[in-house]
């Protein structure tokens, strides 16, 4: 991919369990309102962040086409990053209710998602 991830930080137990199963050499880390973080000064290129959850309108490419993210169902083949549709194993809910609007360059629709998603 051309860059290394050295470290990542999320409260959620099931995501933190996936964050270090893809990257497993990278330092991690809970809660980010009590990590202290300036051991990596002057360390990183670039520091990204994001929160979950997409609102349920949030279209998903599936193997059966475009569906809100609130109908999908466990074993829904659902495009991954890689390019690859694999069977979604796990829906997630968060009460979380702040909405988020992130509009990008070279993106024809806004992201509408909560303000405590990582995509």
């Amino acid at each position: 991919m051309g860059w290394q991830n050295a470290f990542h930080c999320e409260i959620d137990p099931f995501c933190n369990r996936i964050l270090n199963y893809w990257f497993p050499k990278a330092q991690g880390y809970t809660d980010i309102t009590t990590t202290d973080f300036r051991c990596w000064k002057g360390k990183i290129d670039v520091l990204t962040g994001g929160f979950p959850c997409f609102d349920g309108d949030t279209l998903v490419l599936t193997s059966d086409g475009m569906k809100p993210i609130r109908e999908i169902k466990i074993g829904d083949g659902i495009l991954t990053k890689e390019g690859r549709f694999k069977n979604c194993n796990a829906i997630m809910r968060s009460s979380q209710r702040h909405i988020t609007c992130l509009k990008a360059q070279g993106i024809y629709e806004p992201v509408v998602t909560t303000d405590n998603h990582p995509f």
